[in-house]
């Protein structure tokens, strides 16, 4: 029985997932010194929460085409937005509850 092509795709994200089929192609394209697909990049947060994922996703393309003015602008809002204090204080809880976690 012949399965065509997309068929066989479509079966391959079935079991291993868009993001990782996405990554291996452009491996294998990379390995054989051919051009890396035009589109969508390779890089997609997929944490399973949209609006997370639209915010990694942002800052990957912000990061990923900007030139060092761009990545010190982009550095100076993340701390301000994020100090050092809020994300000590979310990692800490992370533990905590990491730890609650392996202990029950």
């Amino acid at each position: 029985m012949f399965i065509s092509p997309e068929e066989k795709l479509r079966n391959l994200i079935a079991q291993h997932g868009e993001r990782v089929l996405v990554e291996a192609f452009n491996n294998i394209m990379k390995e054989r010194g051919l051009a890396v697909a035009a589109g969508r990049p390779a890089h997609r947060a997929d944490t399973g929460d949209p609006d997370l994922d639209r915010m990694l996703n942002d800052l990957y393309d912000l990061w990923s085409t900007a030139d060092d003015d761009m990545k010190g602008w982009i550095k100076v809002q993340f701390r301000r937005a994020f100090p050092d204090d809020v994300v000590g204080e979310a990692q800490k809880k992370q533990k905590e509850s990491l730890g609650q976690a392996s202990a029950g």
